[in-house]
């Protein structure tokens, strides 16, 4: 699949699971988010995230298999699947890579980073659904941390 038509794909999907929402709402929900779990224990918010980011990867999986009869995504295009996410769901602007056996996602741009001056407790808050899907496209679980503006993930 080109990474073109895997970007059409996300954009799609995105809007017809209702999973794109005004930059202003999703950014206000995401400030008080993070201001009411900065106190909760990593832990607890990366069971809760990584839970719904494999409902989603097997959810876009469904949808590819369903409609276009898609049955795997290539590793290779994973970086732009991820990018196409974020961009398209209204999360930010990313740019992804592979890096042996690690994925690095710099963030760019994001209300995630205005949301708290401290990149680990903005980014943290997301890590646990990337991580969530990633391991559900991949079919191989990933763990993350925060480094700076970038997530790392590794398996």
């Amino acid at each position: 699949m080109k990474g073109e038509l895997l970007k059409a794909y996300v954009r799609l999907y995105l809007e017809l699971e209702g999973l794109k929402f005004p930059e202003i709402l999703i950014q206000s929900a995401y400030s008080n988010l993070v201001n009411f779990l900065k106190d909760v224990p990593v832990g607890v918010r990366r069971i809760i995230t990584r839970d719904a980011g494999k409902k989603m990867a097997e959810s876009f999986k469904n949808f590819l298999r369903e409609r276009y009869k898609i049955k795997e995504i290539n590793k290779d295009e994973i970086p732009a699947l991820i990018e196409a996410l974020f961009k398209f769901s209204g999360f930010g602007d990313v740019s992804c890579e592979f890096d042996g056996n690690k994925i690095k996602v710099y963030v760019k741009d994001s209300f995630m980073l205005r949301a708290n001056s401290d990149p680990e407790i903005s980014l943290g808050q997301f890590i646990g659904v990337l991580e969530g899907f990633i391991s559900g496209i991949t079919g191989k679980e990933v763990v993350g941390n925060v480094k700076g503006n970038s997530y790392i993930l590794s398996s």
